[in-house]
This record gives C-alpha cells, structure tokens and sequence, in this order.
C-alpha cells in the first residue's frame, strides 16, 4: 500500500472519530480486510498519481492531441483539474513535487496560451497554482526564482490586459518573493517601478489592495534595506496620493491599507519620508479625505497619521549620505522633494 493512501485512510478515521468513544477494536477478519482494501482502492485518492493525469491533461490540451468529453467542455475541465490541482499542491511536498516536475513551466504555458478554450479564467487559475506552490516555501521559491520565473510572471503582467489575470499575477510574485530575500531585493528594485504603478491604476480594488499590501510586506519585510524603502515609496506614493478620490474610494480594504502604508513609511526603521511642494499638498488633501469618512472617523493609525503630519514641514537628509553606498540620491523637480531622515513615531506607537 502506497504512502499517500495510507495518508489519506489517516484523514478519513480524524474525520470518523472524535477519540471519546471506548474503542471496540479487534482483529480483522478475512472479509473485513477485503472490504477495506477494496476501499482504499477505490475511494482514498492516489494525489501523486491524480496530478500526474492533471499535467499530462493539460499538455495535451496544449498540443491540440487532447480527445474531449461530451460531457464537460474543455474550458470547464481545465477548471476543475485546475482547481483540484491547487488543492493537492496545498500540501509541502506535492508541491515539491509539481516544481520539480516542470509544473511551474505548465502553468506559466497555460498562462501564455492563445488557444481559444484557455479563457482568462483559466490562466487566473493556471496562476493561482504557481502562488500556491511557491508560497511559504522556501525551497520551491529558491530554485523558482533561480530559474527566472520572477522575470517571466512580471512580464506577463505587463502585458496582460485582463485585471482578473493581473490580479493572480500579483499574488504569485507576491508568494514568490516574501520572506526571500534575493527574490524581494529584485523585484523592489528592478521591477516594482513598472509593476506596482499599473496595479495601483488599476479599477479592480483587490488588485489594488494586492499592490498595497505587497509594498507595505515588503518595507516591513527583515530584509528591508534603506535603498528599498526609497525605491517603494517614490514608486507608490505619488500614484496613492493622486488617486485618494479615486476608483477604490468606497473599498474599505483599499483606504485602509493606504492608511496602513503611509503609517508604515513615516514608521520605518530607516526614518520617515517628508516632502515640500505638491507632493506635500497632495499628502495632506489624501489625509483629510480619508478624515472626511464616517467609517474611518475612529481608525486608530489614521488619529496617529493626522498626529504625525502635523508636525512642522522640514527638509530632512540621509543620515548615512555622506558615508554609505546604498543612500538614495535626492532630487527635486517641480518644487517636489523626497527626503529621509530619523523616525518621527514615538516608541511602540505602531
């Protein structure tokens, strides 16, 4: 008898029992052990072998040689093999397996695929498998990111039109990068300036919330450098600040990880960032719509941001410009600057 029915005899008796019962156990007949064999054969799943038929499915599909079911359409059976898919991969060591096996490149296929049964809701399904791998694992995400598949899901994003798409692109370089360093440091400062502005533009509030969330993971993140944290923010801000009326202003999750962003940037260990000028006005303008809101009239960190940026306008500067690398190099333009320095939050405020 294999491992995995052996795992999945152990899911049905946790499921069966409680452990309160006085147990009646005793030794198995011939008839018994008959019967149960019978049912590990034909009702406890063999999840390597079931994903093995989901991949050589999907290749099929891919190649054309596939023989549809009268039944069910090819759309609807790319769904639901999909589907089960990211179920099984939900385990460690499945997905372990699908990466090891090219099923990353399968999905990454699905995703590129202009077959006309490969709608968007497919290829937000092929993606959503890929974060499922990838995510809490840092093993599939090192070898993953090795390969260049950072690379390759940022470029599909730039080119997908569908926000549905981008949405799960976005959660799988989410799940890629978190928690690894390399993977979070590239994608900050090579990618963030073209992806996360397209996200932020977006009229899907959850894409949008996505991005938010993904920076406010990444300046927070242990690996967090003082060249990241300048890169993020004169990447995001801007683009938050001039849509504070905009198309996610009646989305409770966008405005408040907003609020969440703009406390965590002035909150950063490597300080605070102040400005002059527009990018100030617009700070402000962002600040006082968000007040203007009954269901954010009591936000605790929007009572802290207000207390903060009443603070007196300063031009501040690096403290490490004169003798580190890795400062950001400040410019103005228009009347609008940048600037880092000390943290302006309180001790344990956060």
């Amino acid at each position: 008898m294999s491992s995995p029915q052996w795992l999945g005899l152990l899911k049905w008796t946790l499921a069966n029992s409680d452990g309160t019962a006085v147990s009646t156990a005793s030794q198995m007949n011939e008839e018994d052990k008959l019967w149960l064999e019978r049912v590990l054969k034909e009702g406890v799943k063999d999840e390597p072998a079931r994903m093995n038929e989901i991949m050589v499915s999907v290749y099929s599909i891919l190649d054309g040689t596939f023989v549809p079911n009268d039944d069910e359409s090819i759309e609807d059976k790319l769904l639901n093999d999909l589907e089960e898919l990211q179920d099984i991969t939900e385990q460690i060591d499945m997905a372990q397996i699908l990466s090891k096996c090219g099923g990353i490149r399968a999905m990454i296929a699905l995703a590129e695929s202009t077959l006309e049964v490969v709608s968007n809701n497919v290829k937000s399904q092929a993606i959503s498998v890929i974060g499922t791998v990838v995510q809490n694992n840092i093993k599939v995400q090192d070898e993953n990111f090795s390969a260049g598949i950072l690379s390759i899901l940022v470029r599909l994003f730039n080119t997908a039109e569908s926000s549905l798409v981008c949405n799960k692109i976005l959660y799988a370089i989410s799940c890629l990068i978190r928690n690894h360093a390399a993977a979070e440091e590239s994608f900050s400062l090579q990618y963030a300036s073209t992806v996360l502005p397209k996200a932020l533009e977006s009229d899907r509030d959850s894409l949008i919330s996505r991005a938010i969330f993904l920076c406010n993971a990444l300046i927070t993140s242990d690996y967090c450098t003082e060249r990241r944290i300048a890169s993020l923010v004169s990447t995001v801000l801007p683009v938050v600040l001039a849509k504070r009326g905009g198309p996610y202003s009646t989305s409770t999750d966008c405005l408040e990880n907003t609020i969440h962003l703009l406390l965590t940037v002035l909150g950063s260990e490597f300080g605070y960032f102040q400005c002059t000028g527009a990018f100030r006005s617009n700070l402000n303008a962002m600040i006082d719509y968000l007040r203007s809101l009954d269901f954010l009239r009591d936000n605790h960190e929007l009572l802290l941001l207000t207390s903060v940026l009443q603070q007196p306008a300063t031009i501040l500067y690096p403290r490490s410009a004169s003798n580190s690398s890795t400062s950001p190099v400040l410019e103005e333009n228009s009347g609008e600057v940048l600037m880092i320095g000390p943290p302006l939050l309180p001790a344990g405020a956060q």
